[in-house]
């Protein structure tokens, strides 16, 4: 399972360092977009607080907090952090226009000393703060601006294979001795931080096309919503609990069939607030929200 769950602790660095590339040449506020995210998320937290409700969940003071503040109350830490980058975004962008190449280097250098988990992460960030999703974000706007080495884009996959084997032969020494994956998997700015990044790399230069493309495009706007819905302070408690407790077929076979299962359910639920977003013209309020607040 190590290696499986190591790959999957990618995403989160991914996801930012994507948000990074494409807006690390937008200069302007995108109200509408950080408008988008609050809305979104409120819309999901106070439908599943309803459900709560006339189901009789006995829920708590925090789960109620939570549901009606979701970004302020930490209801989703990924949306609290990603919404604060999206308001320095522009900001960031300005800064990485200013300067040189060798100068972002410097820059990004600094930021990774104070970022990496074992270095002074812990003392000046860690892997759930917004130091860190900004040094993300500058990453892959590094990488947009002045491109890779050749030397890592001619030996990607091969780099991506043995980042990715060597953290699977250590997590799996460290699982050995703590019964966990403490170490690498559960923290975003440790040597996970690396495997992100070749991921991003072996992505981003990867020629994608045909049929498998277009589904990956279709699937995308519905991602977001997938990660509010399995994450919510009321499903979340429970979710995992459907797993069996004995396994007729290997593990991960049960794993990776819950998980694919988990996720067409959540696409099919996301599609359906989309349907209801355009019905209630939800595109126009959020429009209204945005021209109303201030332009840099």
């Amino acid at each position: 399972m190590e290696p499986l769950y190591l790959l999957s602790q990618v995403a989160v660095n991914c996801y930012v360092m994507i948000t990074g590339y494409f807006l690390i040449i937008k200069t302007d506020y995108r109200w509408s977009g950080v408008v988008h995210v609050v809305i979104q998320t409120l819309f999901y937290s106070l439908v599943f607080l309803l459900l709560a409700v006339l189901l009789k969940y006995d829920y708590s003071k925090t789960q109620l907090l939570k549901s009606f503040f979701p970004i302020h109350q930490w209801g989703y830490w990924f949306v609290t952090v990603y919404v604060g980058l999206l308001l320095i975004a522009p900001l960031l962008s300005r800064i990485a226009s200013t300067l040189t190449k060798r100068q972002f280097q410097i820059v990004l250098a600094v930021l990774f000393v104070m970022n990496f988990q074992y270095l002074y992460g812990n003392v000046y960030a860690g892997h759930r703060t917004i130091i860190f999703f900004g040094f993300l974000f500058l990453l892959a706007g590094y990488i947009k601006i002045h491109g890779v080495p050749q030397w890592i884009l001619n030996h990607r996959t091969k780099l991506f294979v043995g980042i990715w084997l060597c953290l699977t032969i250590l997590a799996s020494l460290v699982n050995l001795e703590k019964g966990n994956f403490e170490l690498i998997g559960t923290a975003y700015d440790g040597p996970i931080l690396f495997l992100s990044v070749m991921t991003f790399i072996v992505f981003i230069n990867a020629k994608l096309d045909g049929r498998f493309c277009q589904v990956i495009a279709r699937l995308a706007p519905y991602t977001f919503g997938v990660y509010l819905i399995h994450t919510n302070c009321f499903v979340n408690d429970h979710l995992w609990s459907l797993l069996p407790s004995e396994y007729n077929y290997p593990i991960i076979v049960h794993c990776v069939l819950f998980c694919v299962l988990l996720f067409i359910i959540c696409v099919a639920i996301d599609f359906i607030r989309d349907c209801l977003f355009k019905l209630v013209r939800a595109d126009v309020l959020i429009k209204r929200i945005s021209d109303k607040l201030p332009q840099l």
